[in-house]
């Protein structure tokens, strides 16, 4: 084998080969979901539960505030002899 033969086998054009076209197909698929992904959330944007959400969040800390505290429960004597 000369020179000349071991460099015939080197020279395949890079569109001719498969790794060039898996990555740039690869690539192309992931630019092309995140378009569509994009897409979707601008045509349909999430909805807001609550248009007033900062005085609903205030109700809500206020009616916390009214509620009383569980009384500490009192120990019963047939505990203490249980033991």
């Amino acid at each position: 084998m000369n020179h000349h033969d071991k460099h015939d086998l080197d020279t395949v054009p890079w569109h001719k080969q498969f790794w060039p076209w898996f990555l740039i197909i690869l690539l192309g698929v992931s630019v092309l979901s995140s378009l569509l992904t994009v897409y979707y959330a601008v045509r349909d944007p999430d909805p807001i539960v609550d248009g007033n959400y900062y005085k609903h969040g205030l109700t809500i800390n206020e009616q916390l505030e009214d509620i009383q505290p569980a009384a500490t429960p009192e120990k019963h004597p047939a505990q203490d002899e249980a033991r």
